[in-house]
């Protein structure tokens, strides 16, 4: 019988999947862990996504991605623990 692998999910503060230095070091870690023989998704962040919305679930390479808002001032900051709250909910 075939195990499942362990999920490692990346969340941050970055534009996957190489929308940014940040991302870069994310993939390579996420690399990382897929040889090491982990399963890995990321949840990054766009100012294309509504507040409290996560954006569609896509596929770069092996890994699973979606985005959360990107905050744009310090009240929507503010506001990013909602879209945390909204991802734990959505999983």
């Amino acid at each position: 019988m075939k195990s499942k692998k362990k999920l490692i999910v990346y969340i941050g503060n970055f534009v996957f999947p190489m929308g940014d230095a940040v991302a870069k070091r994310a993939l390579g870690l996420g690399l990382s862990f897929a040889d090491i023989g982990y399963s890995v998704a990321f949840i990054g962040e766009s100012k294309d996504v509504p507040i409290g919305k996560i954006s569609e679930e896509k596929v770069y390479g092996e890994f699973k991605y979606c985005s959360i808002h990107k905050a744009q001032s310090a009240k929507e900051h503010y506001q990013y623990r909602n879209d945390l709250k909204n991802i734990k909910n959505n999983s």
